[in-house]
């Protein structure tokens, strides 16, 4: 169960840049017109519902000409008397609807005449504001520093008057403590960092100030305070501001990021813009899967991902390439892969999941990060340690059982086994983690599997940020079809058990582990209903993709070489006797052979071939080499395993026997040399029940069959989430 699932992103592919930027523009249209007609009018809803009202929203404008005009209007001549009643003045249309002496001198006039006349916060999300308010995502919070400061209700009826005693017991006394009244400098945590900076600097001018003067107010003096700001420029920055940012994103920084490595030895293909690589990429990938390989070679790598292999022989282990505007530096020299992999400080984080992979894994163990990856660690441990995997056996056997009876219909024949294993490790992951069967999970693995087609087939298309939602063509309306469909089938699992738990708790699998945690007491150790999801999502296509390509993959090398299926079955028979007794967990471990056969496989056809990481800010690798942040790192599995410097030039062989002193000894000690599974705090969590499980299938089909390649069989792996056969795997199945 491999959880180092590729995760890439790439946009559209577009015939000419020119075709890009109208689709571009087209997008900033969109988002103008959400920003000006759309939304306004849902807010006015949103909030009239709660008894919030104000004057009518004018299209693009607002209210702005009116405040413009008040305004203007007010400041056309000056105020009456010199009175410091100045929020009337100042912020007319608002108004319509709305124990030192220095020291008091001072707040007196931060409250009268407040540097800044309000404060704006964004809603993140829909929240409830003061229990009575409902406020939706993405609206702003204007909080009126002069309306507060100038209410009566709050400060008096003189509150239009300079009166700095009423400081003279302290702010405290002042405003009857109610810190919320006094906001000349914000409050909570965005604090002014520089207030007592600008209250000492203002002590200091006037304390020098009255040491030798004396003042008076000229004649000429006109009472006129003001505040200036116009949406038009509001608005014509923010589309210079989004701009910038686009040809910062497919300009500039490809250019800082190329000439920076560039000037530490490591080059790469050339940048394109827009596109990056990613033409050469999908062309180069396209071509290679358009045909089978030419001879049943394990040689995958350049088959797999042509344009790496290329890039490898002309810049290095270690090269630069560009998915659309995104950097991503490719890594196979094992020492620095260690170093990345283990990250000891927290710099090489995995790569935030987005849009289609983000519907396929949601924010599961294989997505997230931070505190909320800890705690599903600890809860996946707690799933996967040595006493749970015992518990977890007979319901392996009983689904291997279930399968090989029915490939009694198949003796002397052919028989594809990829789909087979597909199903036998579906009903395993049902048994043991949600205790079910694949009959009553099929359709989420159905439409997972679909969804993932989707995601495989966007891997190398380039999208504009936000045109799913704006524009979806036909992948986004299906997936969000098969979001929704696969969230309502796992709440159905969790309803049915949920009936249950009248006869007693949730049960001890992993679902049941999971509910448990919903309702936990303890608020840290809590999770949330859609965390419980995709954590199941997580578990339905982790839990049986890398199983299904294991034994897919070990029955190909088994057929193709007899003479170690002989060995392997023989040590089945000395093991466990020719009965055909059902193996148990003790005799597992024994299997020697068959685990050497396993290891060999999982080097030749990982699971995964790749591993992306972001870099979170400037590092230096290796002593050498110093990375910018946010750049990604692919970490390539099959290239390091199909290495011949570190392998041996009989690396494309499958040589069982390398393995015959463990890992370790294979390895030189190497940890990165063999990255099935992954590596460090992130190594894939399910690794010894995938083991244990394609153990379990494969004793019991060599106590039962003698099986030999059909020559219906095309090699052609192909990489879709997993690495796996794109026809199929056809084998001649004999009883023995």
């Amino acid at each position: 169960m491999n959880m180092g699932v590729v995760e890439i992103q790439i946009l559209v592919l577009l015939p000419l840049p020119i075709g890009v930027l109208v689709l571009y523009l087209i997008l900033i249209l969109i988002k103008f017109l959400h920003r000006v007609w759309w939304n306004p009018i849902r807010i006015t809803k949103h909030l009239s519902s709660q008894g919030i009202k104000g004057p009518p929203y004018k299209f693009l404008y607002g209210n702005t000409k009116e405040i413009h005009s008040s305004t203007k209007k007010s400041i056309s001549k000056p105020m009456k008397d010199l009175s410091h009643q100045i929020f009337p003045y100042v912020q007319p249309f608002q108004d319509t609807y709305i124990k030192f002496t220095m020291n008091m001198i001072i707040n007196e006039t931060l409250r009268l005449y407040p540097p800044t006349v309000s404060h704006t916060r964004r809603v993140a999300k829909e929240v409830h504001l003061g229990n009575k308010l409902m406020l939706p995502a993405n609206m702003h919070v204007s909080v009126s520093t002069l309306a507060l400061q100038h209410n009566p209700d709050i400060w008096g009826e003189d509150v239009g008057l300079f009166k700095p005693d009423r400081f003279s017991e302290g702010i405290a006394k002042a405003t009857n403590n109610n810190n919320a009244a006094f906001l000349p400098f914000g409050l909570g945590p965005r604090f002014c960092v520089g207030s007592d900076f600008a209250l000492t600097e203002i002590k200091i001018a006037l304390a020098m100030i009255l040491q030798h003067y004396h003042f008076t107010l000229s004649p000429a003096y006109v009472h006129s305070p003001v505040q200036r700001m116009t949406v038009l420029c509001a608005f014509l920055l923010y589309l210079l501001f989004l701009l910038i940012k686009f040809i910062h994103k497919v300009w500039w920084n490809p250019i800082y990021i190329t000439k920076f490595l560039a000037s530490q030895g490591i080059n790469g293909p050339r940048y394109k813009l827009l596109h990056g690589n990613a033409k050469e990429i999908l062309k180069m990938a396209n071509e290679s899967k358009s045909k089978p390989m030419e001879e049943l070679s394990h040689q995958i790598f350049p088959y797999l991902q042509p344009f790496r292999y290329a890039c490898i022989k002309t810049y290095g282990k270690i090269h630069l390439s560009w998915i659309g505007p995104r950097p991503q530096l490719f890594v196979s020299e094992v020492e620095l892969i260690k170093e990345i992999m283990n990250d000891k400080d927290g710099v090489y984080p995995k790569t935030k999941s987005e849009g289609y992979f983000k519907k396929l894994l949601g924010d599961g163990l294989v997505s997230a990060q931070g505190n909320k990856w800890i705690k599903q660690r600890k809860q996946a441990n707690h799933a996967f340690h040595a006493e749970s995997l015992k518990g977890m056996v007979p319901s392996v056997i009983a689904a291997v059982e279930t399968m090989v009876e029915k490939w009694k219909m198949y003796e002397g024949k052919e028989i594809e086994v990829f789909e087979e294993f597909r199903i036998l490790t579906s009903e395993v992951i049902s048994r043991t983690a949600f205790g079910s069967s694949y009959a009553e999970g099929k359709n989420v693995f159905e439409m997972m599997m679909k969804l993932g087609s989707i995601v495989s087939a966007s891997f190398l298309k380039i999208r504009l940020p936000g045109i799913g939602k704006l524009m979806p063509n036909q992948d986004d309306i299906e997936s969000d079809r098969l979001e929704q469909e696969i969230r309502k089938s796992i709440l159905g699992l969790v309803q049915k058990r949920e009936e249950t738990r009248r006869n007693g708790g949730y049960g001890s699998d992993y679902l049941g582990m999971l509910m448990k945690a919903t309702h936990e007491a303890d608020e840290k150790k809590r999770i949330s209903v859609d965390d419980m999801i995709d954590e199941c999502k997580t578990f339905y296509l982790a839990g049986h993709e890398t199983t299904t390509t294991l034994l897919t993959w070990t029955c190909l090398l088994l057929a193709i070489n007899t003479e170690w299926q002989d060995k392997a079955r023989k040590e089945v028979f000395d093991l466990l006797g020719e009965n055909n007794p059902a193996p148990d967990d003790n005799s597992i471990g024994k299997l020697k052979i068959l685990s050497m056969i396993i290891n060999e496989t999982l080097r030749l056809y990982p699971p995964v071939v790749a591993v992306v990481r972001r870099v979170a800010r400037e590092v230096k690798v290796g002593n050498r080499i110093v990375l910018p942040a946010n750049i990604e790192l692919s970490i390539s599995t099959v290239a390091v395993q199909h290495d011949p410097e570190i392998w041996g030039e009989d690396v494309h062989l499958f040589k069982p026997e390398r393995f015959a002193e463990g890992i370790a000894k294979a390895t030189n000690n190497n940890t990165a040399a063999f990255l099935p599974f992954g590596l460090g705090p992130r190594v894939c969590v399910g690794s010894n029940f995938a083991i244990t499980e394609a153990k379990i299938a494969l004793v019991m089909i060599l106590q039962r069959y003698h099986f030999t390649l059909s020559p219906a069989y095309v090699h052609s792996p192909t990489q879709r989430i997993t690495t796996r056969p794109q026809h199929g795997l056809q084998i001649m199945l004999h009883a023995l």
